[in-house]
Order: structure tokens, then sequence, then C-alpha cells
């Protein structure tokens, strides 16, 4: 994904490339990611290869954030402290 970015984009937004497994994965962290693809996805310094890659990491996040945020749901529920 080097080559996606010019050198002096790259080092001004300090981008991580993706969100390796051994960083903690947290929902906190994946949507950080997502944010930094958006980011970079609404810059037009950015290839039309780099933006379908971007694009599909930030939708396998968003995926994995709307997981996550069900479970969470799902736990307030079963301890009844959310009425709806």
């Amino acid at each position: 994904m080097r080559e996606c970015f010019t050198g002096q984009f790259r080092r001004a937004s300090k981008l991580p490339r993706t969100m390796s497994e051994n960083e903690a994965a947290t929902f906190e962290a994946k949507l950080t990611r997502l944010e930094d693809i958006v980011k970079v996805l609404e810059s037009p310094q950015v290839t039309l290869e780099a933006s379908v890659k971007l694009f599909r990491e930030g939708k396998d996040l968003a995926g994995a954030c709307e997981q996550l945020l069900k479970e969470a749901e799902g736990l307030v529920n079963d301890t009844g402290e959310v009425d709806e």
C-alpha cells in the first residue's frame, strides 16, 4: 500500500497501513482506523486502487464494529438495565 500515497502525504497523516492481528483490536481501535480510512478516502492524493482497498477494509471494520455494538446491546439488554 506504500505506493498508494505520496511520501509527503503518508508522513503527514501518519496513517498505519492496516490493523495488525496482534494489535489490540478493540472497538475503539477499529473505529479510529475507520475514521483514518475516511480521512484518506476524502483526500485527492489517494489512487483509485488504494481507494478500493481502503473501502474494503473500511467495510470490514464497519461490520466488525456493528457486530461488537450488537453484542454489547445484547449484554445490556440481558442485565435488564435498558428498557425500550
